[in-house]
């Protein structure tokens, strides 16, 4: 027989369970709930559920909602995501299905790799709203589509805690009329609400390429643009440094960004190839500041990143340089977007085949390896973020739409120019 047992809360809150007023609706199932655990009397939280039959166990997780909602800030989890990347098998021909793939998906089966990728950043941040004894409401989009929990009206802000990849008729509809009624939006997830999903019942079917504009009708700015967060670091590194540059778009990026005298940059062969690239940039600062060189820093795109991230995990008898990896989190890769694949012929499958996000929590990595994270917002912050010692992680959200505009825009100018010379 199935044993569902409720484990710690991720946001800090003791374990101990209680009779209450809320109930607990295992993220994922969108109808009726199938399970009901007792509550802390504390409040709303997100709980990781473990669930043991025999010698089978996975995880799974659990969002507790209150019955009783205290109104200001509703704070919602991506439920939808978090299914819509599920690679469980639905139809049982050995193929895992996902919204990314073109789905259809079903919402009501278990996660294939028990937690989801983004709970390690969403629990957090609901930890760090309980340690500041900032109150909130909590629900899922799911349960916003499907009215169980608390509703966005009453509530003067919503935050989406995640990336909320997937938005169907169904919740955009009512989140513009709660905007036109005064309510306050914020997304904390990158590249959230631009894309299309249908709903019903427990199925989503007909994922749409993400637009430009959100369903909101904001161009969303998802961060500072990969070539201004390369200008930014190479402007702020002390003099005597050592930079590594990663292939694809960072070696590019640091192209565009004015000269910069008393820093030695290095890269692998050739503007093409990721393979060891963390491993190299361990390599080029251990050699470098072993011949009485400076500090030494990395910048990398998050797939070069996550190609070598065993990289990282060294013996206790290794030595350790002093190295800081900027990363440019744009979830996936832009590359491609400037080549033929980027058009809008190809729009339908650009995203899974050609930017392949991924949803990879380089914080959890980086505590994996037991070495320093920190995550920067904005490019004009980095320069702050850069002081520290060991090897450290400096992730820098971007804009991966963004940052393909900018490039396009660059070359228009470039080339509008030179035809004026003619």
């Amino acid at each position: 027989m199935t044993q569902p047992s409720a484990m710690a809360p991720s946001n800090g809150r003791p374990a101990a369970l209680a009779a209450s007023s809320a109930m607990a609706i295992p993220a994922g199932i969108s109808s009726a709930p199938q399970l009901e655990v007792p509550l802390p009397a504390g409040g709303p939280g997100l709980y990781e559920l473990a669930i043991r039959s025999g010698s089978y166990q996975t995880e799974a997780p659990l969002v507790a909602s209150s019955n009783h909602p205290r109104g200001g800030v509703l704070v919602v989890l991506p439920a939808l995501t978090w299914q819509g990347q599920n690679v469980a098998d639905d139809d049982g021909d050995g193929i895992p299905d996902a919204l990314d793939a073109g789905g259809p998906v079903s919402l009501a089966r278990p996660l294939a790799a028990g937690l989801p990728a983004g709970f390690i950043d969403e629990a957090a941040f609901l930890a760090y709203l309980d340690r500041a004894h900032l109150p909130y409401d909590l629900t899922t989009d799911l349960g916003l589509i499907d009215g169980v929990g608390p509703g966005m009206f009453g509530h003067s802000a919503l935050v989406f805690a995640g990336a909320e990849r997937w938005v169907p008729p169904s919740l955009a509809t009512p989140l513009k009329s709660y905007l036109a009624k005064g309510g306050r939006v914020l997304s904390l997830g990158i590249d959230s609400l631009r894309r299309a999903v249908v709903v019903q019942g427990t199925k989503a079917s007909d994922p749409s390429a993400p637009t430009q504009a959100d369903v909101l009708g904001a161009e969303p700015s998802l961060g500072p643009p990969g070539a201004l967060i390369a200008s930014e670091l190479l402007a702020a590194l002390p003099a005597a440094s050592l930079l590594l540059a990663g292939s694809s778009m960072p070696v590019r990026d640091l192209a565009l960004a004015a000269p910069r005298q008393g820093v030695t940059v290095v890269s692998n062969r050739g503007a093409a190839g990721i393979d060891g690239t963390v491993s190299t940039a361990l390599g080029a600062a251990l050699a470098w500041q072993a011949a009485g060189g400076g500090r030494a820093f990395a910048l990398l795109g998050d797939l070069t990143f996550l190609h070598d991230a065993n990289g990282l995990v060294l013996g206790p008898d290794e030595t350790r340089p002093d190295l800081t990896i900027v990363v440019v989190n744009n979830d996936g890769g832009a590359i491609f977007s400037l080549l033929e694949q980027g058009s809008q012929e190809f729009a339908g499958v650009y995203e899974r085949v050609f930017g392949t996000p991924h949803r990879a929590s380089l914080a959890g990595l980086a505590a994996a390896a037991r070495i320093g994270h920190t995550m920067v917002l904005r490019a004009e912050d980095l320069p702050a973020a850069l002081k520290g010692d060991g090897i450290r992680i400096v992730e820098v959200p971007a804009d991966r739409a963004g940052g393909t505009a900018l490039r396009r825009r660059l070359a228009e100018a470039a080339a509008a120019a030179v035809t004026a010379l003619l």
